[in-house]
Formats: C-alpha cells, sequence, structure tokens
C-alpha cells in the first residue's frame, strides 16, 4: 500500500505504506502451497535497503520511515503521522488516537 496524505482541520495527516511480500504461494500444478525461494526474499531485502538510503527513520511507537518533505512537515509541526492506530507529532509525542468523534 502506497504512503497516504490529506488535510483534515488545518493539519497534514500523514499515513505510511509497506512493502511486503508473500512467505508462500500457491502452485497449482501440485495443489499445494510453496515456501517463496530464497531468491525472492533477497531480492526483497535489496529494495528494502535502497529505498531506505532515500528516507529518515523517525521513532514513534515504533520506528518509521519518512521521506525528506514528510520528515520536514513533521519538524516544522505542520504535519502529524499515523502508527499503530495512534497519531504523533514530530516531536514523537503522542497526538490523539485515531478515532472519530
Amino acid at each position: 500500500m502506497p504512503p497516504l496524505n490529506r488535510v483534515e482541520n488545518g493539519i497534514r495527516e500523514l499515513v505510511p505504506g509497506d512493502l511486503s511480500h508473500p512467505r508462500a504461494y500457491w502452485d497449482n500444478a501440485i495443489t499445494t502451497a510453496r515456501k517463496v525461494p530464497g531468491e525472492v526474499k533477497e531480492a526483497y531485502s535489496d529494495i528494502v535497503k535502497t529505498i531506505k538510503r532515500h528516507l529518515t527513520k523517525r521513532r514513534f511507537d515504533q520506528n518509521l520511515w519518512v521521506g525528506n518533505h514528510a520528515a520536514k512537515l513533521l519538524d516544522e509541526g505542520n504535519a502529524i503521522i499515523l502508527s499503530n492506530g495512534k497519531w504523533w507529532d514530530g516531536k514523537g509525542d503522542f497526538v490523539r488516537a485515531n478515532v472519530n468523534g
């Protein structure tokens, strides 16, 4: 899922994306699940390393990797970011839960 962002009540809300690969895939020829080959895991690891070279690691309730523009918005106090159902500001302080009302 790609990262998302929107402006709500004058505050930019950032929602991190994710990147993953399946642990197994279905093989119709033998009608069973097969583990993903090591080459897929290695390629995935290389992709993650390449992406992280262009991002900045930030600590909220977990580590999140953000782009330069998102980091700037957080540092300036112009954005909050979602992590595990909670919104955090650029200082790493809890802002609010992810519920309406």
